[in-house]
C-alpha cells in the first residue's frame, strides 16, 4: 500500500529519532569502555597538534605574500624551528620541534622506521599532508628549499621514514600536483622573486625523454625510483592506467580543442564544465597520437620518440594534438591517477611525442 507524504513523514522522523537515540547510547557505551581500557590523550601529542596550527597560520601568511621574509614574522627563521628543533618551553607553549617530537622515541608515539617502529602515529596522519604542501609550495612559491636541507636533519630524517612505507608513497603526492592543487584552496598564493628556478623545475623542465636513470632522489623529486627496473615498472603502470581509462583520457583531451567551460572555477587547471572538441577528425588523431605514447611506454625503452613514429592522422592535424597533448599532460595528477614515478614517465613521454611532432611539423 502507497502511503501519502503526510502520514507517512512522522513515521520516518519517528524511525530517525529512534536511531539517533540508539547510536547516542552506544557512543556513550564505546567512549566509556575506551577510557576505561586506554591511557588518557597523551599530552605531548596534543602539544604536536596544537604546535601544527600554529605552523600552519606562519606558513599560510608567508605564502600568500610578496615578501622575501614574510610579514608578521612569517617567514623562515619562525616557521621551520619551529618544526625542526626540540624545546622544552616551546611544547609547553604548544608549539616547536615538531619533527623532533615525532623522531623522538617516547610513550606517546613509536619511534619511527628508522628506529625499529611499525606503526605509525596520529600527529604523523595530520602533519604528512601539511608537510608535504608546505614543502612543495615554498619551494614553488617562495624558493624555499625544506627537503634535503642540511639544517632539517629531523624533518628529513621524518620523510625518509614514512617514505620507506609502501602505504605512504601509495597515497602522497608530487611537488608539481601540490604546488598547483593548494592556490584555489587558500585563495592564491604569491611568488616573491626567488622563486624561478624551483618553478621552471617543477613545472616540467625535465619531461623529455630520456630520463636519467640511477639518479638519487632530488630536493624536488623525493619519491624518486628510477634505476632500470624501478623505471621499467613505471612506465609499464603508466602504460596501464593510460589504455584501461582509454575511454575517458580521449574526451579529456579533446576539452583542449573544445571551449570552456562558463561560469569558470577558481582552479585554473580544472574546467569541469569544458566542452570537448566534436571534430571527428581531432578524435581520431588524438587517439593516434595516445596509442604512440602507449606503445612508446611499453616498448620505447625510455628512448626518445622519434618524429617517424607520428602518425599520418596526428600529422595532419598536429596543431591541435598538441594543444590537446599538452593539457592532458598538465593535468596528470600525483596520487589521484597514478604515482609518482608513472607520472614522471606519462609526462616525459608526452613531451617527448610533442617534440617528435614539432619536429614533423617544421620540416614539412
Amino acid at each position: 500500500m502507497v502511503t501519502s507524504p503526510s502520514t507517512s513523514w512522522p513515521r520516518i522522523q519517528w524511525v530517525f529519532f529512534l536511531w539517533l537515540s540508539s547510536m547516542a547510547e552506544w557512543s556513550r557505551t564505546a567512549t566509556a569502555s575506551w577510557t576505561k581500557s586506554r591511557p588518557a590523550f597523551p599530552t605531548r601529542s596534543a602539544w604536536c597538534l596544537q604546535g601544527r596550527r600554529q605552523r600552519w597560520h606562519s606558513f599560510f601568511v608567508w605564502n600568500v605574500s610578496c615578501s622575501v621574509l614574510g610579514s608578521h614574522g612569517s617567514d623562515p627563521q619562525v616557521v621551520m624551528p619551529g618544526i625542526e628543533w626540540p624545546s622544552l618551553k616551546s611544547w609547553r607553549k604548544s608549539s616547536g620541534g615538531l619533527a623532533y617530537m615525532l623522531m623522538a622515541p617516547s610513550s606517546w608515539a613509536p619511534r619511527r622506521a628508522a628506529c625499529g617502529a611499525h606503526e605509525v602515529s596520529m600527529p604523523e596522519c595530520h602533519f604528512a599532508s601539511f608537510l608535504e604542501r608546505m614543502a612543495a609550495s615554498l619551494a614553488y612559491f617562495k624558493g624555499f628549499q625544506m627537503r634535503q636541507n642540511l639544517k632539517f636533519p629531523n624533518l628529513e630524517a621524518w620523510f625518509k621514514a614514512l617514505e620507506a612505507r609502501d602505504s605512504y608513497k601509495g597515497l602522497a603526492g608530487d611537488f608539481y600536483t601540490h604546488a598547483h592543487d593548494l592556490p584555489p584552496q587558500v585563495g592564491g598564493c604569491a611568488f616573491n622573486g626567488e622563486h624561478k628556478d624551483y618553478q621552471e623545475a617543477i613545472d616540467g623542465a625535465s619531461w623529455r625523454l630520456p630520463l636519467p636513470v640511477d639518479e638519487s632522489a632530488t630536493p624536488l623529486e623525493p619519491l624518486l625510483l628510477n634505476t632500470a627496473a624501478e623505471s621499467e615498472a613505471a612506465r609499464r603502470e603508466a602504460a596501464r592506467k593510460l589504455i584501461s581509462n582509454r575511454k575517458g583520457v580521449v574526451p579529456f583531451c579533446l576539452r583542449g580543442a573544445g571551449r570552456g567551460g562558463f561560469p569558470q572555477v577558481s582552479a585554473p587547471l580544472s574546467d569541469p564544465r569544458a566542452s570537448p572538441s566534436g571534430d571527428a577528425q581531432v578524435k581520431a588523431a588524438v587517439d593516434e597520437a595516445l596509442r604512440g605514447v602507449a606503445s612508446h611506454l611499453l616498448q620505447g625503452g625510455g628512448a626518445a620518440i622519434l618524429p617517424e613514429a607520428v602518425g599520418p592522422s596526428a600529422f595532419a592535424r598536429h596543431e591541435d594534438v598538441e594543444v590537446c597533448l599538452k593539457y592532458f599532460q598538465d593535468r596528470v595528477g600525483v596520487p589521484r591517477d597514478m604515482s609518482f614515478p608513472a607520472a614522471r614517465q606519462l609526462r616525459a613521454h608526452i613531451g617527448s611525442y610533442l617534440e617528435a611532432t614539432i619536429a614533423v611539423s617544421t620540416s614539412a
